[in-house]
């Protein structure tokens, strides 16, 4: 007997959920463990959970298939959202731990006549907790005037960073672009596959030399002019030429 379309989906809910309930409890465990946890047996659960978002990506497709043009749409994308965002913080921040303690940071060696000073036990806790700020990745929304700035910024952030799978360089690009960009990214379903093509998309879209040059050079021909001798107009004039002309270089 064939299964009806109602108990299709119901199906694909509850395997959904078991991989949820998965991604849920390794995260759980990192939370708690990841610091203190050996890294041999961190990779070895990072391994045995890496697979996760292609398990999930199978079900959601077939689910928001399944419910495309109901009122249940919206909320099977947004768990897609919420398993994604879980998804890559808690891979992540393991990846983080294995790569700084397989390659850990050379200590500064302190010269013999250097002042020493002491810290106290508390002062090391600290210390140790001090992190730096988080790098915000810029956005992209087709303008083509900030193209060639995004193109070398996302290039030096995540495509030449090797600690990073395609997928996950995937969810950084479609969390980047905006607009008109991400409207092009739109029917790209998020897999390690389909991330070579989803650059390839904007570099073809966005990357016409002929096209840039017109917007730089008409760019810089409609700088407004100074009315008055102001420092900050001058200067800002300086700017707006200067990023044209830097693009028109690249």
């Amino acid at each position: 007997m064939a299964m009806s379309g109602e108990d299709s989906l119901r199906k694909l809910v509850e395997e959904g959920g078991r991989v949820k309930s998965q991604l849920t409890k390794f995260k759980n465990f990192c939370d708690q463990f990841g610091t203190t946890t050996a890294i041999d047996s961190l990779q070895e659960r990072l391994n045995r959970n890496i697979t996760l978002i292609d398990k999930f990506d199978a079900i959601q497709e077939r689910i928001e298939a399944l419910v495309a043009g109901s009122p249940e749409e919206e909320a099977h994308r947004q768990i897609r959202d919420i398993f994604e965002t879980m998804y890559f913080d808690v891979v992540g921040r393991v990846r983080g731990y294995v790569q700084r303690a397989q390659n850990p940071m050379p200590s500064a060696t302190t010269p013999q006549h250097s002042l020493r000073i002491a810290t106290s036990p508390a002062m090391s806790e600290t210390a140790a907790k001090v992190r730096l700020p988080s790098i915000p990745l810029p956005s992209f929304n087709g303008s083509l005037g900030d193209w060639v700035y995004f193109r070398d910024s996302f290039e030096s952030l995540i495509n030449r960073n090797e600690g990073l799978s395609n997928i996950e360089r995937f969810y950084y690009l479609k969390s980047s672009v905006k607009g008109e960009a991400a409207r092009a990214l739109k029917f790209l379903a998020m897999s390690n596959e389909n991330y070579s093509e989803a650059w390839k998309l904007l570099h073809e879209r966005y990357e016409d030399t002929n096209e840039l040059i017109d917007h730089h050079v008409g760019a810089i021909f409609d700088l407004p002019s100074v009315a008055k001798e102001s420092p900050i107009e001058l200067r800002q004039l300086l700017d707006d030429f200067n990023n044209n002309l830097s693009r028109l270089n690249r």
